[in-house]
């Protein structure tokens, strides 16, 4: 359990260094490793984003981002995570600034 907190820091730190758009999270919830970013709008769409960035979520409540990491991550596999995630809402702002 004491690995809990430095991959949830580690995966969280490397979404807001990697990610062009982490002023759009409006607040970080959740507990332990299961992890919450709340979006402004409503954000489904991303599901489908983050699988092409090989990164499994679900969006809860509409504009939720949730993810459950294995608590069996490395370091290494915590910064790709959060690598990913920065990738896939920068994609989907984007998208959506497209629209």
């Amino acid at each position: 359990m004491t690995r809990v907190p430095v991959i949830r820091n580690r995966i969280l730190k490397s979404a807001e260094t990697h990610c062009q758009s982490w002023h759009s999270v409006q607040a970080i919830t959740g507990k332990g490793l299961m992890i919450g970013l709340v979006m402004p709008d409503v954000c489904a769409e991303l599901v489908s984003v983050a699988l092409e960035n090989k990164l499994l979520i679900n969006v809860t409540a509409g504009n939720v981002i949730r993810l459950l990491p294995a608590l069996t991550l490395t370091d290494d596999e915590a910064d790709m995570i959060g690598a990913r995630l920065a990738k896939a809402i920068d994609q989907y702002s984007t998208q959506r600034a497209q629209v």
